[in-house]
């Protein structure tokens, strides 16, 4: 323990007794005035005095002078001084508000007396809460209060409960049929976001808002959705609703109600032929959602059977067309070609890609087959093979070495 702990414990302990400082030294605003160490008179603690012309004054310390002051008040509506305790409690306690005298149990819970209960009746608090929730105080106070616990584990709790009872849906149509038989009915509104007066048509529907109308106008409606939409969360609920049942119900009802199925066909089939649906299905080919939405496709009864029909066909083409093409020929093209690829030059296992497809009966010969890596060949498709050469983008620099 340092000296200046030593001296702060020895002063509250009572050991510097009737010692005497300058308020400079003690932290007082009167620099050169003397103070002295004395106990409070009533309870004993000790406090530092200011001495002036030899006497001490101010020797109570500041609770006792509280205390003495609440004791020494006189209550204007009982008469009756504020601090003197009964030894028997009463029963009853007067209301400030209504000058009353009503049994405690009229009376919240609080630390207005030494009753423990508020100086207003329940009646009279519930009257004045409801004039303060009105203010701008109230107001603000309220939507704080409902920030914090609108997302609480009990706030969530509260709101489900609260709209599976049925008791939301009946508000809001009491709400919608107050303001449907409303005589004096203005014609323009304020729009929350733009602040502009605006005629009531510039406004949608709602059950629940003011007027029966949308807090918002439509313009901003539409802009506050565009900017919703480009968050993080906006694109995460706009996947997970489009992915759901309810959305694809509703899709088809409204297909079956408005849109003639013949007209959706040919629509359809000029979307598929634009550039930019070519390029975004090409785009998403090479996603991994794709690939995985394919992976789990083919372990389904309708993607087991799509590869049999596949498979199926491409013997039958087989068989039609003629092949003679043996190991000895196979090695020789590769050879030829220095076993690379044609279209990427690049050395890979190859595959046997036809000149002309299968699909157009091209037969496996050796006049018309070339190597080619798997993926090449799959790009390749059923396109000519020189034209797809031309069309593939190859290295700049290519040597080919044995």
């Amino acid at each position: 323990m340092n000296m200046a702990e030593k001296y702060l414990s020895s002063i509250i302990t009572g050991d510097y007794i009737g010692e005497i400082r300058l308020g400079k030294d003690i932290g007082r605003s009167n620099l050169n005035q003397p103070y002295k160490w004395n106990p409070c008179p009533d309870c004993g603690t000790p406090k530092w005095s200011h001495v002036c012309k030899g006497e001490v004054h101010h020797t109570l310390c500041k609770k006792c002078v509280y205390t003495r002051a609440h004791r020494e008040i006189i209550d204007k509506h009982t008469g009756k001084p504020r601090g003197n305790r009964p030894d028997i409690l009463p029963t009853t306690k007067f209301c400030y508000k209504c000058k009353r005298e009503l049994p405690l149990n009229s009376f919240y819970k609080g630390n207005d007396s030494y009753l423990g209960v508020r100086s207003a009746c329940i009646e009279c608090g519930k009257t004045e809460h409801k004039l303060w929730v009105k203010t701008e105080n109230g107001i603000n106070s309220n939507r704080k209060a409902s920030k914090r616990s609108y997302y609480t584990e009990k706030g969530v709790r509260r709101r489900k409960e609260y709209i599976e009872s049925g008791k939301r849906q009946q508000n809001l149509e009491r709400q919608s049929q107050y303001y449907k038989d409303m005589v004096n009915k203005p014609s323009t509104k304020i729009c929350t976001v733009c602040k502009q007066d605006l005629p009531l048509t510039n406004y949608r529907d709602n059950i629940g808002g003011k007027y029966g109308l949308k807090s918002s106008c439509r313009k901003c409606e539409v802009n506050l959705e565009i900017l919703y939409r480009q968050t993080d969360k906006g694109k995460r609920v706009s996947r997970e609703y489009r992915e759901s049942d309810r959305y694809k119900e509703r899709t088809r009802e409204y297909n079956a109600t408005y849109i003639k199925p013949e007209k959706t066909r040919l629509n359809n089939k000029r979307l598929k032929q634009t550039e930019k649906y070519k390029l975004k299905a090409r785009e998403y080919a090479k996603s991994p959602q794709s690939k995985e939405r394919k992976k789990l496709y083919y372990q389904t009864e309708l993607g087991k059977a799509c590869i049999a029909r596949c498979s199926h066909n491409r013997r039958v083409r087989n068989k039609a067309v003629p092949a003679t093409l043996t190991v000895t020929e196979w090695n020789e093209i590769k050879k030829r070609y220095k076993y690379r690829c044609v279209y990427c030059g690049e050395k890979k296992p190859l595959t046997r890609d036809h000149i002309i497809p299968l699909s157009k009966n091209g037969p496996l010969t050796k006049e018309n087959v070339v190597p080619a890596c798997k993926s090449c060949n799959s790009k390749k498709l059923d396109k000519p093979v020189l034209l797809q050469i031309l069309a593939m983008d190859k290295p700049k620099e290519i040597v080919y070495t044995t």
